[in-house]
């Protein structure tokens, strides 16, 4: 199925096929046709959003950016940290300077990640 689209009784079939003790373990009738999502949501680790968004706060009360704040995060966490900043710059914009110097030392200025550049 990579970069094609599918349908659900395909997806199932394909499921069952390669994940059977997994597959009859799922309510596919609920999973497929009741509304709301599944119950067994995966909880997902909030905690590199969590510490983009007081990176973000910092950097806005003034704080100097510095390389070893944004080590091995990956490109969500620094979307996270940008759409912050851009939120808080649609009322109050930070300095040149220190945009200058974000951008640095995260290599903003540098960086070929299209989804960063945006």
């Amino acid at each position: 199925l990579a970069y094609k689209h599918t349908d659900p009784p395909t997806l199932r079939t394909m499921y069952t096929a390669h994940f059977p003790d997994a597959a009859a373990k799922v309510d596919w009738e609920r999973w497929l046709n009741a509304p709301g999502l599944p119950a067994e949501k995966p909880q997902f680790d909030g905690s590199r959003v969590t510490e983009a968004k007081a990176l973000a706060e910092r950097i806005i009360a003034g704080g100097a950016p510095a390389p070893a704040d944004v080590e091995g995060w990956t490109t969500s966490a620094h979307i996270v940290l940008l759409e912050v900043l851009e939120a808080h710059a649609a009322n109050q914009p930070l300095p040149e300077a220190q945009l200058e110097a974000l951008g640095t030392a995260y290599a903003y200025n540098t960086t070929k990640n299209a989804e960063i550049r945006m």
